[in-house]
């Protein structure tokens, strides 16, 4: 560990304490689709899947790029979600009449006339939800996801069906729906970004299966232009995917998501809807780019230089997020004393590594040093999934010690991360009895054991990540403004009264006789 991170142990007085992959990962597998196929208008020979090899990949998130204009809301957050985009529809019930002129007493020249209809209602209209996003090209990264309008912290924003899903990991299997694809959905796909692995030889899954073919004397044009096909669809699915349970699925709009090492939305897929989700995990200003990150779990605490190796890798871009471009050493400060707190707490549950350095010896130091893992996070923008992690830690920890309102505070401080993440459609998660309201209630049946009723906690503050230049800008823009409304509202208030007094000053001149 650096000098740097050192010093920053040390300000942390030896104490410090956090989670995330701490907590054995429940995750549902899936064994089978939940879709049904795509709509077929392609059948050919050649669509037949590459059975000799595999080309399997570790790629589960995905890289954005090419194809247009403006993207509308997919999905804008249910009733039910925080800080969610609502809208209604309207009614309007038309009356028509007519008249005849054959009636006695009208006048046979007159017009028809049509009433105007009766409001059904004196409310008014609720507003419609508006655009969350729209598709833009940028000069560097291709096509990317913008905020179209301010997006509260929590709301989802995207809720979409994969145009491919493949049950496991095995890249090359892309190729047959692929093939089944409708023309416009195999449009969409066709235009997402290509990127072949180095550590994926895909010219020779596809030519295996070519050469091992019913065809003995396959024509060599043929099978150029067949293998260019195959590798095209397999490195765009490779360079586009997202988990999806046990497999792996490519959608037209998440794929559009960029990487950034300080994400301000979460992607994950809901098994219960059967769709990707995506959730401002901040708030959002209208304009600002809509970033996820494609690393996960330890590779959150990976400092600039191995972040940069593994993206590269993997995706073949050099990221310029903040946290990349910090060059301060603060970042990679802070992610180095992370990543040695982690593995420090991990031994400690483990019930190992004894003696060695950020291991905690009581129980009571681990719950310190959980609590500054959940600081540091914080500090860093890393208010994902792995902070609900570091707060179930700290709970646990709290817990043991029978500290029971802490425990119950950061049990309810999981549950607000955990549904600005994933929301509030969580069936799988409290099946496996690892949903946040799953451990509220244990936190409750324990504490009542021994005599304490758990009550509401204290209100929770929001976590927001550290504002940008923009954002401060704004905010200072934001209070000279109403500083100056306040200002003049006071002058108004003043000329007011001296004119008041003016007035009454010439009144009392005018007619001296009435002062009395």
């Amino acid at each position: 560990m650096s000098a740097q991170a050192t010093g920053a142990m040390a300000r942390l007085d030896n104490k410090l304490n956090h989670i995330y992959f701490f907590i054995d990962r429940l995750a549902a597998a899936s064994t089978e689709d939940a879709y049904g196929d795509h709509p077929s208008t392609v059948t050919s020979d050649k669509c037949a899947p590459p059975t000799a090899e595999s080309a399997s990949t570790s790629n589960q998130h995905a890289s954005p790029t090419p194809a247009a204009a403006v993207t509308s809301n997919q999905c804008a957050s249910p009733s039910s979600e925080v800080a969610s985009l609502g809208s209604s529809d309207s009614e309007a019930n038309t009356v028509t009449s007519s008249s005849s002129s054959s009636m006695s007493g009208l006048n046979p020249k007159a017009g028809t006339f049509t009433p105007t209809p009766a409001p059904t209602s004196t409310k008014p209209p609720a507003p419609q939800a508006t655009r969350l996003y729209e598709l833009r090209q940028t000069d560097d990264k291709g096509f990317a996801l913008f905020a179209a309008t301010f997006i509260p912290i929590g709301t989802r924003i995207i809720c979409e069906r994969p145009l491919i899903r493949l049950a496991e990991n095995q890249v090359h299997l892309a190729w047959e729906p692929y093939c089944r694809l409708g023309k416009k959905q195999k449009a969409a796909y066709d235009k997402l970004h290509y990127f072949k692995p180095e550590h994926m030889d895909l010219e020779r899954v596809s030519r295996s299966y070519l050469v091992g073919g019913q065809d003995n004397n396959p024509n060599a044009d043929d099978i150029a232009e067949l293998v260019a096909e195959q590798v095209r669809v397999m490195g765009t699915f490779a360079a586009n995917n997202f988990a999806t349970g046990a497999g792996l699925s490519v959608f037209e709009t998440a794929a559009r998501l960029n990487h950034s090492c300080v994400p301000n939305v979460h992607h994950s897929f809901n098994p219960k809807i059967n769709q990707q989700t995506v959730y401002a995990m901040r708030d959002i200003l209208p304009g600002e780019e809509l970033v996820t990150t494609y690393l996960g779990g330890p590779a959150s605490y990976f400092i600039r230089s191995q972040r940069l190796e593994t993206l590269r890798h993997g995706y073949g871009f050099s990221c310029t997020c903040p946290a990349c471009s910090d060059t301060t050493g603060q970042s990679d400060t802070r992610r180095e004393v992370l990543g040695a707190l982690a593995w420090g707490l991990q031994q400690f549950l483990d019930g190992g590594g004894q003696g060695q350095p950020y291991v905690p010896v009581t129980p009571a130091m681990a719950l310190q040093q959980a609590e500054s893992i959940i600081g540091l996070l914080i500090e860093e923008g890393l208010i994902s999934v792995e902070l609900t992690k570091a707060y179930r830690t700290a709970s646990t920890q709290a817990l043991s010690m029978r500290e029971y309102y802490k425990a119950f505070e950061y049990a309810y401080d999981e549950a607000e991360v955990e549904r600005n993440c994933l929301g509030t459609e969580l069936e799988d998660l409290k099946k496996l009895g690892a949903a946040s309201s799953c451990w509220i209630e244990h936190v409750r049946e324990v504490a009542a054991t021994h005599g304490v009723a758990l009550g509401k906690p204290k209100k929770y503050k929001r976590v927001k990540a550290p504002k940008s230049v923009e954002q401060k800008q704004q905010a200072v823009k934001k209070k000279n403004e109403a500083s100056k409304k306040k200002k003049a509202a006071k002058n108004e208030k003043e000329r007011v009264e001296k004119e008041a007094a003016r007035q009454k000053k010439e009144y009392e001149a005018s007619f001296p006789g009435l002062k009395a």
